[in-house]
């Protein structure tokens, strides 16, 4: 499944990154003319037109009253236009029909034909107006959002005119631009045939390395969200696919793909609406990413209610599509989204800076990465709105600051995750070193309440047994006959026999000289008593091994003791083993203890029934910082337990002792 969407995402964003070079398909079917210089040496260098932009040679007017061609022509003659100055016309959002104009002279004995390229990416319609010397109408021509693809004067761009200028004549360009209720930024770029398409595939292949390296960075995200399954990657994806919709849309290939009614309706919302969108989930994003819900529950209060406010806003940006001929109201809601989400981006930057003082890794790279989307962004909507006169590459300023930042974001959270993941195992440490230290009481506790148990039946009961006993033995010498002495002799056996089981009983609680005693003798006494007992026949077979320490020699014999109980209690064997080895390649001492009885019952082997004896064991093996191995069927048990040690030297007093029987399953019950 996984693989799949990985697939689906991998050829769709390779698709989006690639939709920018489908120009050259334009390339191939197009005639490109390129002038005879020959004959004029320093033609490229002299012509005055062939600058690229088309500075201080454009003249506009404001449409107050609808004007026809003539009209226009007639405004313009008379110096009613007002010179452009400079290369950008950028009034901001406007509600009004702009009419431009400009002369081109072709001192040349050959015709020239200029590739004319008014830039934008928000303008709805075009008309352009050729007119000769005589004032004469030669060609009229529509482009823009209105025009389709197929009717449009030339294929490949929105808003693209062939202007023809025969030899030693001139030509009055009149251009209306109906922009009402959009941006009027405008770039005027005038070029030869030729030199136009090789600065479009340059264009192109800026824009196309920027949308797919966008694209390829939001697909890792995706990647990171289904193998993670953190929110955090989900915002990052989410507000990176808007921020690129907005790039996608600022060099009309959003319309190249819906061009038509679909295109002209929500056309003017897409930098209003998924601008708002981008500073929604940028704002969530970056309360994940420093985790401000849980430590700073002001702040996260302050950014949730300003989330909510853009939530209106965008609400209200899809009521325009409602009335969009309601010019003023639609720019108004439009400056406002704009503005809000400038104020979001700084907002973000400075909580980066607040940040500082908590985490100064993760801030550093937020604040760097959010200053180029910041940055980039703002750059783009202050020449939206007409506050300055932008330099025409704006765009690249908006597209490679959402490149930057979310390259060098991608990096912060790899980062972030290393860190986290390093204070997680460090968190998880400290928890496993406490419940260890924990238990270790525990144990400790339980150690020392035994002994302390063991030594007062010894001394307190076990002394009073022995006196009752010599006292019955006493009295049955001097008060009864032979007769009765039989059958009084067997209250002094059965005496006898409630000292030596409390004597075991002693045994088992705390068996004598822990710190004595090595622990092959050890094992070697509680078989002993085990086999005297004539339940069940045990062998032990015990090798070399470090010496141990004396907890890890207590915490070994009470969990053989554990196993030997269970054995006795609910196994039903006849015989049993005890086997302790050094794994020599792991430094770990390997205990085995299996029995050929009954086995384990399914549920306890499944846990759905627990029992002390089993959590004993649990606990026990765990304290060593040992695993535990449980094998069993209706043949047996077998209990494997590993338990590492230290240690240089070796027990002197062990040596091999074995006592073999049959190998078999064995048992385990709580």
């Amino acid at each position: 499944m996984r693989i799949g969407i990985a697939s689906f995402l991998v050829f769709a964003f390779f698709l989006i990154g690639r939709m920018e070079n489908n120009f050259a398909q334009t390339i191939k079917s197009h005639k490109i003319v390129k002038p005879d210089t020959e004959q004029h040496p320093g033609f490229l260098k002299s012509w005055p037109y062939f600058n690229f932009w088309m500075e201080d040679m454009v003249y506009f007017f404001e449409e107050k009253e609808p004007l026809d061609w003539q009209e226009a022509k007639a405004k313009f003659h008379s110096g009613e236009f007002e010179l452009l100055k400079g290369r950008v016309f950028n009034k901001g959002f406007t509600e009004s029909v702009w009419w431009f104009a400009f002369q081109l002279e072709n001192p040349l004995d050959s015709d020239i034909t200029f590739i004319f390229n008014p830039y934008s990416s928000s303008h709805t319609s075009w008309d352009l107006f050729v007119i000769d010397e005589s004032g004469e109408l030669l060609e009229a021509s529509k482009s823009g959002h209105r025009v389709l693809q197929k009717d449009r004067p030339i294929k490949y761009w929105v808003v693209n005119f062939e202007l023809h200028v025969p030899a030693g004549e001139s030509r009055d360009f009149l251009l209306r631009v109906d922009a009402r209720g959009r941006p009027t930024f405008t770039t005027f770029y005038l070029d030869l045939d030729w030199d136009y398409w090789w600065n479009e595939i340059e264009r192109g292949f800026a824009y196309g390395e920027i949308a797919g390296r966008t694209s390829l960075i939001i697909f890792l995200g995706v990647v990171l969200l289904l193998f993670f399954k953190k929110r955090l990657y989900l915002y990052f994806a989410l507000y990176l696919t808007a921020d690129l919709i907005i790039l996608l849309d600022i060099d009309n290939y959003i319309f190249s793909r819906y061009e038509g009614e679909v295109y002209l309706l929500w056309g003017p919302i897409i930098l209003p609406f998924f601008s708002l969108v981008m500073a929604m989930f940028f704002i969530d994003f970056n309360l994940e990413f420093f985790s401000i819900r849980k430590s700073q529950i002001s702040i996260y209060r302050y950014f949730k209610a300003w989330k909510k406010i853009l939530l209106v806003l965008a609400v209200l940006v899809l009521t325009t599509l409602v009335y969009p001929d309601w010019y003023g109201v639609k720019i108004l809601i439009y400056e406002v989204a704009i503005l809000a989400t400038m104020a979001t981006l700084l907002a973000i930057l400075w909580q980066c800076i607040r940040q500082y003082r908590i985490r100064s890794y993760e801030a550093l790279f937020a604040f760097g990465a959010n200053f180029f989307l910041a940055g980039g962004m703002i750059f783009y909507y202050v020449s939206i709105l007409g506050w300055y006169e932008a330099h025409p590459l704006e765009m690249y300023f908006q597209g490679y600051g959402g490149f930057l930042h979310a390259a060098i974001l991608m990096v912060g959270m790899l980062h972030q995750y290393h860190r986290t993941q390093k204070d997680k195992d460090k968190i998880t440490q400290e928890q496993i070193n406490t419940e260890r230290e924990i238990l270790k009481h525990s144990i400790q506790a339980q150690e020392n309440e035994r002994h302390r148990i063991a030594k007062d039946l010894h001394d307190d009961l076990g002394g009073n047994l022995a006196l009752i006993k010599l006292k019955m033995e006493l009295f049955a010498d001097k008060h009864l006959g032979n007769g009765d002495k039989a059958e009084f002799g067997d209250l002094v056996s059965l005496m006898e026999d409630s000292c030596k089981d409390l004597r075991y009983i002693s045994y088992e609680l705390m068996p004598s000289d822990f710190s004595s005693k090595v622990l092959r003798t050890m094992i070697e006494e509680l078989v002993e008593k085990i086999n005297a007992q004539k339940k069940l026949r045990f062998s032990y077979e015990v090798g070399d091994f470090p010496s141990l320490d004396m907890d890890v020699k207590i915490n070994l014999f009470r969990i053989i003791k554990e196993l030997t109980n269970n054995i006795l209690k609910h196994s039903q064997a006849t015989q049993a083993k005890i086997k302790i080895e050094l794994d020599e390649s792991s430094k770990e001492l390997k205990l085995v203890v299996e029995d050929n009885g009954k086995g384990i019952p399914k549920e306890i082997l499944d846990g759905k029934v627990t029992g002390m004896g089993l959590s004993n064991l649990k606990s026990r093996v765990n304290f060593s910082n040992g695993r535990l191995d449980i094998q069993s069927s209706g043949l047996g048990t077998r209990v494997s337990v590993w338990v590492p040690v230290g240690g240089e030297g070796f027990d002197s007093e062990i040596g091999k002792k074995k006592k073999r029987i049959q190998p078999h399953s064995g048992l385990f019950e709580p």
